[in-house]
């Protein structure tokens, strides 16, 4: 599947008049690819895994201020 995905980005790549042979762009549609799993992990990974039961019952009705969290 990865070959395939690849493929579709050097043709986008080539679509828009780009030379996927330069060596700026040699790697791009690996590098694509590699860059869309990471955003779609998620839809990989399970969510009781991910939450480690971090979810409780408060009382506090202040804001919680939460830095750091990768997105």
């Amino acid at each position: 599947m990865s070959d395939s995905l690849e493929n579709i980005y050097t043709q986008i790549l080539e679509g828009i008049g780009e030379d996927v042979r330069r060596e700026g762009l040699r790697n791009t549609p690996k590098r694509a690819v590699n860059a869309l799993r990471y955003i779609t992990r998620g839809y990989r990974q399970d969510v009781d895994e991910v939450i480690n039961g971090a979810i409780f019952e408060s009382d506090m009705d202040e804001i919680v201020l939460v830095k750091n969290i990768e997105l």
